[in-house]
């Protein structure tokens, strides 16, 4: 019998019929899978140690033996240096070395005891946590454990940010970690950013995610130079498919509305992998002009909003549709309003007769520019 048909074998053993299970039952099996899984930790945490013990990482070339673990068992480096801790710690902690063994606790709280706790006080602090969630289990031990000057600048050096595209750079993953007050500070920022959103834009994370966006993009970006590739037998197949900025993602039709309306761009249409029709490359809207704008207009133009940073000048009439530079033609929005509301929602401006403006639906059947 394979792997694979054990594995469902095994399943079925647990549960037969997961519809048959009651609630109870439901999350006793539950209960019992993490228990096993725990125990299984348990073996993995000493057969760890015994790898350190006999310097296999240091062999293998690695520096520590978090590395050599997470690049062994393919696992994130956070959850290799966690089980590389207690490899390490569980050796002087019979007790919690033995919880764990027992699957009568998480590998996450044995975590937070090997961290605080010493042979003598170990009972201590399984006591002194036992009332406690994770979270608020990881705070009492924060607080006694405190903070040593030489452990707050090793938080310092340990800081990082890094921000990794896709292949096709249509999706970038962000990582990273910040010591204590670092942390709060870029936290409270993004919070208070984000709050300026309003809560139909989406979850917080999302908020925030625009959050940092618009902390980044600064009060005026300056007008990128960008050329924009077309694969026309792709955009036959596909309408809006095909088109990517050179050295740079795959993008739409709204992130092409969005670069032309900033800045000056060639388009490049190409067919069989050669090109065959070029544009000229579009101007930016004039400095003189788009101050103009800004004075003309005073403040974001959308109804209610009375931001006066981070303004920007959008093309009513978008430059994939003729749109011109014409002052006429121009008003003045915040970063928000002009990237997220029209660009990225795809929202249209109506004006009214009584000179103001409005946001209409969604128009996702135009026509790609």
């Amino acid at each position: 019998m394979s792997y694979l048909s054990c594995t469902f074998e095994g399943m079925k053993t647990l549960a037969p019929d997961l519809s048959d299970l009651s609630t109870d039952q439901l999350e006793q099996r539950l209960m019992e899978i993490e228990s096993a899984r725990t125990r299984l930790a348990a073996l993995e945490v000493a057969l760890i140690a015994e790898a350190d013990r006999r310097q296999v990482p240091l062999a293998d070339g690695c520096r520590t033996t978090a590395e050599w673990v997470a690049g062994r068992l393919d696992i994130p480096a956070k959850q290799a240096r966690l089980l590389t801790r207690l490899a390490k710690g569980l050796g002087a902690l019979p007790v919690t070395a033995g919880r764990l063994a027992r699957g009568e606790c998480s590998v996450y709280r044995a975590g937070l005891i090997a961290g605080a706790a010493s042979p003598q006080s170990e009972e201590e602090w399984w006591e002194r946590l036992r009332s406690y969630g994770l979270a608020g289990a990881a705070r009492v031990v924060r607080r006694h454990r405190g903070m040593t000057r030489h452990g707050e600048r090793r938080a310092h050096a340990d800081s990082y940010f890094s921000i990794q595209p896709s292949l096709d750079e249509s999706w970038w993953d962000i990582t990273g970690g910040l010591a204590g007050i670092a942390g709060q500070v870029v936290s409270d920022a993004l919070q208070e950013k984000a709050d300026e959103f309003p809560r139909e834009e989406g979850s917080l994370a999302h908020r925030q995610a625009l959050a940092l966006e618009a902390l980044c993009a600064g009060d005026e970006p300056s007008p990128p130079h960008l050329t924009a590739f077309f694969d026309l037998d792709a955009a036959a197949e596909n309408s809006g498919a095909g088109a990517e900025l050179a050295w740079g993602p795959t993008i739409g039709p709204d992130a092409v509305e969005e670069v032309l309306c900033n800045g000056r761009v060639r388009i490049v249409g190409t067919e069989k992998g050669r090109p065959i029709v070029t544009s000229n490359r579009t101007g930016p809207i004039p400095p003189a002009v788009r101050e103009f704008v800004k004075f003309r207009d005073g403040g974001c133009r959308a109804g209610g909003c009375t931001s006066r940073r981070r303004l920007q000048v959008h093309h009513i009439a978008l430059r994939s549709a003729g749109g011109t530079h014409h002052p006429d033609n121009l008003i003045t929005m915040c970063w928000y309003h002009h990237i997220v509301v029209v660009h990225r929602r795809g929202m249209q401006i109506e004006r009214q007769p009584d000179g103001t403006i409005r946001f209409v639906n969604p128009a996702d059947s135009r026509a790609p520019p």
